[in-house]
């Protein structure tokens, strides 16, 4: 454990890179939060923080303080630790990580909203640092550290069309593409992982031609078969990471796919299983989604195949025969 009862309080002990931080602290909850803002960061690649420097004020957290305090309970063993870094990050980047807690009003947030979409962010992109930020002033109120919980409101995200990309367009995208950019599409296309999925991609979760999800989105495991091309990526490179991500940015605007964005990769790879004939609860299956309703929005896509289904009917016709 890093964090046990020692003393007259508790003793935080982590190592890092090699490194071995330990501080005494009178309560269990600051031993925790210290751990967190070491972890954090060192996955920023950040200063390590000391634990000696003066707070905003008696009684008061910043807005730094509250998401430390935040990672050290619910946080702390997450699944995809730089998902939430990111949206920490875009948190922080507008209010300033110094900001107290109980200064953060609905009118800034408003105005934060605003500088995401200006940004070009997708509305679902953007509900997901929304949901950070409300995260950490939930917590902040149910501590006593607000006066007034302000006013937050998520974006509507339009569900009812769904980008994806055509076969040409998937060849267009990995013939122009190259290096660990090009690996990235082929996998997220032959294999439907979201963007969190693929960074937690192990050589370990590779066996017998099926990649193994341990955790996703929903918490529940699944298993992909490989097709040879994924399947050739992932065992000569065994891990993905997130590097590619400035290289797609670039690449997009170079072939003027301004609607398209990573999670269309996903899109596509449903859509054209279901172009191809295959049931919607096998895509279910694949695409891990707890709900059927979220899978049959791929069904829309391609009209044309559930017309050819009723044309195998042929020329029945219920009156040719008599009634009972």
């Amino acid at each position: 454990m890093s964090v046990r009862e020692r003393g007259n309080g508790y003793q935080m002990s982590v190592v890092l890179s090699g490194q071995r931080f330990r501080k005494q602290f009178p309560t269990k909850l600051e031993a925790m939060e210290a751990e967190a803002r070491l972890r954090v960061a060192h996955q920023k690649g950040e200063v390590l923080p000391s634990f000696g420097k003066a707070r905003a004020g008696e009684g008061m957290w910043s807005l730094r303080d509250t998401y430390n305090k935040v990672w050290a309970i619910y946080w702390r063993d997450t699944d995809y630790p730089q998902w939430q870094i990111r949206h920490q990050n875009k948190v922080e980047g507008f209010f300033g990580p110094d900001t107290l807690i109980n200064h953060i009003t609905s009118e800034q947030i408003t105005e934060f909203v605003v500088s995401l979409r200006e940004q070009g962010l997708q509305p679902s992109t953007i509900n997901h640092s929304i949901q950070s930020l409300r995260k950490v002033l939930r917590f902040a109120d149910q501590n006593g550290k607000l006066t007034k919980y302000p006013f937050i409101q998520t974006l509507t995200v339009n569900n009812k069309r769904t980008r994806y990309l055509t076969e040409d367009e998937c060849k267009l995208i990995i013939r122009e593409s190259k290096g660990l950019l090009r690996d990235a599409i082929i996998v997220a296309l032959l294999t439907g992982v979201r963007a969190s999925e693929m960074l937690n991609i192990r050589p370990n979760h590779v066996e017998n031609s099926v990649l193994y999800i341990p955790v996703s989105k929903n918490h529940m495991p699944r298993s992909i078969p490989l097709a040879p091309m994924a399947l050739e990526v992932l065992l000569r490179r065994g891990t993905i990471g997130e590097s590619y991500i400035r290289e797609w940015g670039a690449l997009r605007e170079r072939l003027g796919l301004h609607d398209v964005v990573w999670h269309t990769l996903r899109h596509t790879f449903a859509s054209h299983l279901i172009q191809k004939g295959n049931d919607v609860s096998v895509v279910m299956e694949l695409m891990g989604h707890k709900r059927i309703e979220t899978t049959l929005r791929y069904a829309k896509l391609a009209p044309k195949n559930f017309k050819s289904a009723i044309n195998t009917l042929g020329n029945f016709n219920p009156l040719d025969y008599p009634s009972a």
